[in-house]
């Protein structure tokens, strides 16, 4: 931190909350007014799972000039038995004005001290490459993106139960989960519950569609899948196959997922971090995946313990990140 420059926590009530919002406006607030964008951000800063963890930073010169600001989140990482806390850190935003000074970085090294000896991890999505956080040691997690088009007739068994979930169901269903080979980065609840209020406060400034997420099970195995109408493809938000799963269940899974999304008019089935299941369906019939890495969004770590294989992870309900 330079001699001059403070790193600071901010609340709703703080004068320098409305620079801050100000800020994030300018970036990714295209879609609604000035006006609707605060309200969101107003919304958002009182949810319990903000006032149970949420952060607002912001690093201020002398004069309490906003130089740049970001949000934190709690958020843990399931390493084979072993449970893991960490922080996503969000919304990073420098003043047009303010770049190429070195703030991003200032910003981001005081938020990591500030809060070390809390969290074995840090974790963020790269807008700008990796060259940034990569010099305060994050590393990238490739993101592999495994897509399927809806293109053929698959026909659903009698035994698949098919579920439209609210957001405690959804909830209820990531509950029933088993330890998982790899390495699984997730939310906790609270942090859904946040996302579905984002969905929903879209849903009422633009009339876009709210978030619809459903869940289909045959016997332990289920997906949790979520609908992307913007992008027009089915996203699934959870896979919780188990590693001995039958050929045919697996089979009967996914070809209710093909016909869900065909009889919403959806053109993909999209999948992140989808090695291990794209290995689980390799062999099936009707589908032709295909895969492809990321060159927008860079899923990156900072691993404290320096034990952890970035290619490994595998991201929890993928859409709030």
């Amino acid at each position: 931190m330079s001699k001059t420059n403070q790193l600071i926590r901010i609340d709703a009530n703080a004068r320098e909350f409305t620079e801050v919002v100000r800020h994030r406006f300018a970036e990714w607030g295209a879609a609604l007014s000035p006006a609707q964008f605060t309200r969101r951000e107003e919304r958002l800063i009182s949810t319990d799972f903000y006032k149970n963890g949420g952060k607002t930073w912001a690093l201020v010169n002398d004069t309490n000039e906003v130089l740049a600001s970001c949000e934190t989140d709690p958020i843990f990482l399931q390493h084979q038995s072993d449970r893991r806390p960490g922080l996503v850190i969000a919304s990073v935003v420098v003043p047009t004005q303010q770049r190429k000074r070195g703030y991003a970085s200032e910003l981001l090294r005081g938020v990591i001290d500030a809060e070390s000896g809390r969290n074995d991890f840090y974790f963020l999505v790269s807008e700008v490459g990796a060259q940034l956080y990569g010099a305060l040691g994050f590393r990238a997690c490739p993101l592999e993106i495994m897509s399927i088009a809806v293109n053929s007739n698959c026909d659903a068994g009698p035994s698949l139960r098919v579920l439209e979930l609210n957001a405690d169901e959804t909830l209820r269903m990531l509950d029933i989960q088993s330890i998982r080979p790899g390495t699984i980065l997730s939310p906790s609840r609270e942090h859904i519950r946040w996302h579905w209020e984002r969905t929903q406060i879209y849903h009422e400034f633009l009339g876009s569609a709210p978030l619809s997420c459903f869940g289909l099970s045959v016997g332990s195995n289920f997906l949790v899948l979520g609908y992307d109408f913007k992008f027009s493809k089915l996203m699934i938000l959870s896979n919780q196959i188990a590693v001995d799963a039958s050929s045919q269940d697996i089979q009967e899974l996914w070809n209710a997922t093909i016909k869900l999304a065909r009889l919403h008019g959806l053109g993909s089935v999209e999948a992140w971090h989808a090695r291990r299941l794209r290995s689980q369906i390799a062999h099936l019939e009707n589908l032709n995946p295909q895969t492809s890495l990321s060159r927008e969004d860079m899923p990156m770590i900072l691993d404290l313990r320096k034990d952890l294989d970035p290619a490994d992870i595998e991201i929890e309900y993928q859409c709030w990140v």
